[in-house]
């Protein structure tokens, strides 16, 4: 068992009893391990801003997709598809190696 997890036969008997358990046992782990003492988070907020973080992550892969395909099709140029992107040429260039390797 994880510390302050101890077998509990009434944990054990009980699914609500159990997830109460693990929750509380959660944010006191969360706590120890993540919280500074001047500034307490709050875990549904963290685990938005997130999922917001890798939802534009991914948007932004997903429109430099697009555009290096556009350049490979000749219906960009290179700097006008580095412009849109906001990069220099030498950047999207860069940037376009990495995709193609990965």
């Amino acid at each position: 068992p994880h510390e302050g997890m101890e077998q509990d036969s009434q944990v054990a008997d009980s699914p609500v009893i159990a997830a109460d358990f693990l929750d509380i046992w959660l944010k006191k782990w969360y706590n120890m391990h993540y919280n500074n003492g001047e500034e307490r988070v709050d875990m549904c907020e963290a685990i938005q801003s997130i999922r917001d973080d890798a939802r534009a992550e991914g948007r932004a892969e997903g429109i430099l997709e697009t555009l290096f395909s556009l350049v490979r099709d000749g219906i960009l140029t290179l700097s006008e598809a580095a412009r849109r992107a906001d990069m220099t040429e030498t950047e999207f260039e860069a940037k376009t190696k990495k995709m193609d390797q990965a």
